[in-house]
């Protein structure tokens, strides 16, 4: 894998990271039912108010059900993003800085090039919407 390819992969697996710690961090608490008493009740472990094993084995497997798909592609998806906005950055660093060499060979005027970098700052953004 070249270097581009290491750190979109790197943020995409961060992300994913990110949403997983954020969808245990959603699951527990929606286990916590508020009821009006001292403490809320958790209606995913057994024992709290009369809760069976199976009733709260099927709450909690309910909950990572509806909860954490959505919340890990998020967080997958946001890390991609970063990832592909952090790589175009980084390459248009490296045209940035060195200018004279770039642009002298190509003749660009300064509204050419504010319309290139536009332009491909759309493209990159249209692109990330159809993937």
């Amino acid at each position: 894998m070249d270097e581009d390819t290491w750190k979109i992969v790197s943020y995409t697996g961060v992300g994913g990271f990110c949403g997983w710690i954020n969808a245990k961090y959603k699951v527990d608490q929606a286990c916590d039912v508020d009821t009006g008493a001292i403490r809320p009740v958790d209606i995913c472990w057994n024992g709290s108010d009369g809760i069976t094993t199976d009733l709260a084995e099927a709450n909690l497997n309910s909950l990572i059900e509806s909860i954490y798909p959505s919340s890990i592609l998020t967080g997958l998806v946001i890390g991609l993003f970063i990832g592909i906005v952090s790589v175009k950055i980084g390459r248009m660093k490296i045209i940035f800085l060195r200018p004279k060499f770039i642009w002298s060979k190509v003749n660009l005027d300064n509204t050419q090039l504010i319309f290139g970098i536009v332009l491909l700052t759309l493209i990159t953004i249209f692109g990330l919407f159809i993937i």
